[in-house]
């Protein structure tokens, strides 16, 4: 059955009636249901917020001569098209696992607004959508498994590991790609995926720990799992419940709990492996680098996950410039105190998400992704590490508690910028 004979058994009767709108037959109007519905599916699965992807529905929906609501969660989407009278069109999807590719969302946005302008029928344009969807990813398995390297050193940089530690992260990070590209051929990998990343990665530094003394196994485990750390998830499941979205964001905000327990519990039963055979020698002190070395290193990290998320070579030095201005805020924010940094760097980051999105109409997502990394609590994560292998059940409180304090103070940051500044919708 084809998606246009799913929709018309809601409301066959009232099919007639579509010729009374501006779309002027009901030909038209289950195209443009069509349209929607596809749209929303490949928006979703290129890893759109559901906030977000409401917003934008809805304004393509009215620019297209529709009524229509839409409640999105993470796993599902339900389209409600208001018809002529009291009828209603409705359509549950169930959504795709959703994975970053900030390439076919440029391509979705252009599409659209092509389809907007009238310059495109809505028959090719859902060609076109499917297409977009089944083409191969920009960056194939080497480039991405680059990306992995380069963000797992670039993170080590920025908690001022030593010199072998980032070595390390970057080992690690290559083994992690490798589980990773193992849960694409092997289902039963997917969903313990997070927990055996990080059991390997603690076991992997444990073990390089014992045989390279002074390395320090719970950072070089963080940085080799970095990419897998839900701070995206947890940053904007706490938005979507501060903005009435209270079902997508407490899903979200519990898968991304739970993938965080999943990553901490795989690192401790990792280390704990090693150390009831090994005798894992003290972590030597890091004298810190030089200040240069921190921002090589924000820009090593916007590099290498903007490969993981298949951001376009044209947008790469926005995505860097976004993450720089990010890191700037987090700087002098610091010296105030240990959230204000992250809220003047989500700020500097959501104004200027919100100018590059203006001025080149394409999606915020793109820059704000990859700088939201740049203000997630890694060192709070690191901490709560600790406190768990020695069982301080007080510091994990308070290690969490920062945690729960920064993601708010970086979605507050995120909010100043659009609430100032005109509303547009956009990706």
């Amino acid at each position: 059955m084809t998606l246009g004979e799913k929709i018309g058994l809601f409301n066959s009767e009232t099919i007639a009636r579509d010729a009374m709108m501006s779309t002027n037959s009901p030909k038209m109007m289950d195209a443009t249901y069509r349209f929607i519905i596809t749209l929303g599916k490949k928006a979703q699965s290129s890893g759109v917020n559901s906030f977000r992807l409401q917003s934008y529905l809805k304004r393509v929906s009215e620019s297209l001569g529709l009524q229509a609501e839409f409640l999105i969660t993470p796993s599902y989407i339900h389209y409600v098209f208001q018809r002529p009278g009291p009828s209603q069109v409705s359509y549950f999807q169930s959504a795709d696992a959703a994975a970053f590719d900030m390439n076919k969302l440029i391509q979705i946005s252009s599409l659209v607004d092509r389809v907007t302008a009238g310059d495109l029928e809505l028959e090719e344009a859902e060609i076109a959508l499917e297409n977009i969807g089944q083409s191969p990813p920009l960056y194939g398995t080497w480039p991405v498994g680059f990306g992995y390297v380069l963000s797992g050193m670039g993170f080590a940089l920025l908690l001022n590991a030593s010199w072998m530690d980032v070595l390390f992260a970057a080992l690690l990070s290559a083994v992690v790609y490798g589980l990773v590209l193992m849960s694409g051929r092997l289902s039963w990998l997917t969903t313990p995926l997070e927990f055996a990343s990080a059991l390997v990665a603690g076991i992997l530094a444990s073990v390089l720990a014992w045989l390279l003394p002074g390395s320090n196994a719970f950072t070089t485990t963080l940085c080799g799992v970095v990419v897998l750390v839900p701070g995206w998830g947890l940053t904007v499941g706490l938005a979507e419940i501060t903005a009435n979205m209270t079902a997508s964001g407490l899903q979200r905000l519990i898968n991304a709990i739970l993938t965080s327990v999943k990553l901490f519990i795989g690192a401790m039963i990792g280390t704990w492996i090693v150390s009831g055979f090994l005798s894992i020698p003290p972590v030597v002190e890091v004298a810190s680098k030089a200040d240069f070395w921190s921002w090589i290193a924000v820009v090593g990290l916007m590099i290498g996950l903007a490969m993981i998320f298949q951001v376009r070579r044209d947008d790469l030095i926005w995505v860097v410039v976004g993450g720089l201005l990010a890191y700037t805020g987090v700087v002098f924010g610091s010296q105030i105190g240990y959230w204000q940094g992250s809220f003047i760097g989500a700020m500097a980051l959501g104004a200027f998400a919100y100018l590059y999105s203006w001025r080149y109409r394409r999606p915020s997502s793109i820059v704000m992704l990859t700088g939201v990394m740049i203000l997630v609590p890694g060192a709070a994560s690191i901490i709560g590490l600790f406190a768990s292998e020695n069982g301080n059940v007080a510091d994990v409180i308070g290690a969490e508690w920062r945690v729960f304090v920064i993601a708010m103070a970086i979605i507050s940051g995120l909010i100043v910028p659009y609430t100032i500044l005109p509303r547009h919708a956009d990706l």
